[in-house]
């Protein structure tokens, strides 16, 4: 009589020794690491490939690819990596089962969705199992209940495209390629100021956990992991189904907002710090959007300037009311017109490029006190430009990033049921990035700009007033303490002890720390 368990684990042992096993339905890419000799040689075998070895010989692989390296990470510097295997789940159950293999061989892994990711390690392993979810692309939107449920492998632009003719959309990244996994941050949206962080517009979800079990999350079951899930970075399990409230935005023909792109000259950016300072600490008015950008690029010679992207939903008078500080600012180039949410949407960004290495530091603040000429967005922006000044020989452009979150932005927040983050009320403040982007070609940050970078974040905590505001984890770095920072801090803990308690994903996946 043949072993049942032999007859499973004698071919994937094999496979972990060979590379060689049987085909089937499941998307399995298989590579090679090359380079610690342990974990190379085909006679000292690793829990990953152990794993992949399962993988294949259960899911039975349809495709293979020779690469040794993760190439469809967005970020070049998450393109180094060498998994030992990738799946291409195209169902909750493909999830489940990859995880289920993951977990008992007790192998790192990854998750990759949009692939956007500023933490290096956080969408991709070596010598580790990636699941890639961009197979599970399905979009579709309930009239009756307005709602959109949609997978983890769609964009969000995609999701745009798709629900605009209805006259709705969702919260979701204010740059169409971003991914889904947005969500797992909170995310920030055009229409977070009248709806809160994109996640709280969240319906239920459906997420495999660490062991492979299968669960949904909503305001009615499992409400301490939905709340997780909305800020909780991944580490909480991974969500196979997103189901949004839709809200009324009108179709691609309905221009109801007004606004667009004004970039500023160098000279100009003091004077337009000042208005945004204002801007942030003047009453909410849930209308209006706004983000600013500081910074320069190199492409094609050096050039400072102030990019901002600005929207109001209403017309030209109520636009041109709410931001005359800036208007009255003589602008390089100013284009903003009449334009449907949709046509928002597809306004990129300046220095918003793919296939370079990037990375993120985030910092929140309050505005100034009133009167004050010299802001906290001044001593920002002269520390991190002295930083720039610094780093000219190696950066292609970097950028700080300031974006209000406001009263009505919290508190829709707490209506929808909060989440983890759960920011202070009443407060108007700020969420500061800084982003750096190598020239070309290059996937390493050098150490000596390690070492200025920290000062940096040490200076910025200095000047800024962050006392009770969380960090917004979409915008940080890996080496912040994000989760610390949040208002519900004490509850995530908990929650995370109840769904991982062998703490699985703090141990063998990359991503915040904290739990």
């Amino acid at each position: 009589m043949r072993c049942p368990t032999l007859t499973l684990l004698l071919p994937a042992l094999l496979l972990a020794l060979t590379g060689a096993g049987p085909t089937g339905s499941l998307p399995v890419t298989t590579t090679t690491t090359t380079t610690d000799p342990t974990s190379a040689s085909p006679w000292f075998p690793t829990p990953a490939s152990m794993a992949c070895a399962e993988l294949s010989y259960l899911l039975a692989p349809a495709t293979y690819r020779s690469a040794a390296r993760s190439d469809t990470a967005f970020n070049l510097i998450n393109t180094r990596s060498t998994p030992r295997c990738t799946v291409f789940p195209r169902s909750t159950d493909d999830v489940s089962r990859a995880m289920r293999v993951i977990f008992r061989h007790q192998a790192r892994y990854a998750v990759q969705s949009g692939g956007h990711s500023g933490m290096q390690g956080w969408d991709t392993v070596s010598d580790g199992v990636l699941i890639h979810l961009s197979q599970m692309r399905g979009i579709d939107y309930d009239a009756d209940r307005r709602t959109v449920t949609f997978g983890p492998g769609v964009r969000w632009g995609e999701v745009y495209n798709a629900t605009a003719p209805h006259g709705v959309s969702v919260l979701g990244g204010r740059v169409g390629v971003v991914g889904t996994g947005l969500l797992l941050g909170g995310g920030l949206s055009f229409l977070s100021p009248q709806y809160g962080y994109a996640s709280d517009q969240l319906v239920e979800v459906d997420v495999v956990l660490v062991d492979g079990r299968i669960v949904r999350a909503s305001s009615r079951e499992n409400v301490d992991l939905f709340r997780a899930i909305k800020g909780g970075g991944g580490r909480f399990g991974i969500v196979t189904r997103w189901q949004a409230r839709a809200v009324e935005t009108g179709t691609e023909n309905d221009k109801h907002w007004y606004g667009g792109n004004i970039y500023y000259a160098e000279g100009q950016i003091e004077q337009v710090l000042s208005a945004v300072d204002r801007l942030v600490a003047s009453p909410d008015d849930p209308r209006a959007a706004l983000t600013a950008s500081f910074g320069f690029t190199q492409q094609p010679k050096l050039t400072w300037s102030g990019a901002l992207q600005v929207f109001y939903r209403g017309d030209r008078a109520a636009f041109e009311a709410h931001y005359a500080d800036l208007l009255a600012i003589p602008a390089a180039i100013m284009d903003v017109q009449p334009r449907s949410y949709l046509d928002a949407t597809r306004q990129t960004p300046v220095g918003y490029e793919g296939k370079l290495s990037y990375r993120w530091w985030g910092q929140m603040t309050r505005p100034s006190p009133a009167g004050e000429k010299v802001t906290r967005f001044h001593e920002l922006w002269r520390a991190y430009r002295r930083y720039l000044v610094d780093n000219l020989h190696l950066l292609e452009m970097s950028f700080m990033s300031i974006t209000p979150i406001k009263t009505t932005h919290v508190e829709q927040s707490y209506r929808n049921g909060g989440s983890v983050i759960s920011p202070p009320r009443g407060v108007n403040f700020a969420s500061v990035q800084h982003s750096d982007y190598l020239f070309a070609n290059r996937t390493a940050f050098p150490a000596s700009m390690d070492v200025e970078r920290a000062a940096l974040g040490a200076e910025w905590s200095r000047s800024a007033d962050a006392r009770g505001l969380p960090l917004f984890l979409n915008e940080a770095d890996k080496s912040q303490d994000t989760f610390a920072t949040y208002g519900a801090f004490d509850e995530m803990r908990r929650t995370y002890a109840r769904w991982d308690p062998t703490r699985f994903s703090m141990r063998l996946q990359d991503g915040p720390k904290g739990l």
